[in-house]
């Protein structure tokens, strides 16, 4: 059954770590569960090169868990989701159970097979990244807004 508070952030190789730090950080303090999942359990290598080791992998999150699930922008980062054969079944799942997907807009391209929720790519005015996180935040919930 899906957990319309539990949100999943999806990371691979050459995720962009701007947006992982952000969403984890801002959807946590909001109270939101979030659970940073890797293709493998081992550390992830942002496209920066900053390694972080997963909350699970994806082999151990259940099928269509989430309602809300993240996915971090980066042309590596990309690439490794499209590698990956479960990538594609997880995301099939999530939207079988009613969950969203949210990804920045180059994922569109790279993974046609799924409708996405497009969350615009983090930009560097202050109110303009609140603006965006409210939209994650609102997501989380399932369409229901958090207080502040």
């Amino acid at each position: 059954m899906v957990d319309r508070n539990f949100t999943v952030i999806l990371i691979a190789p050459g995720f962009d770590l701007e947006q992982v730090a952000v969403w984890t950080t801002y959807l946590r303090k909001a109270g939101c569960p979030v659970s940073l999942v890797g293709l493998t359990s081992g550390p992830q290598r942002s496209s920066h090169g900053v390694r972080l080791i997963p909350d699970t992998d994806l082999d151990r999150v259940p099928m269509g868990e989430p309602g809300l699930l993240l996915l971090p922008g980066g042309k590596e980062y990309a690439a490794a989701l499209r590698r990956d054969p479960r990538v594609l079944r997880y995301m099939l799942a999530v939207l079988r159970s009613d969950g969203r997907i949210g990804g920045d807009r180059e994922l569109g391209a790279v993974i046609p097979e799924v409708a996405m929720t497009v969350v615009r790519p983090l930009p560097t005015d202050r109110q303009a990244v609140l603006d965006d996180l409210d939209v994650i935040r609102q997501e989380a919930r399932g369409g229901d807004w958090l207080p502040d």
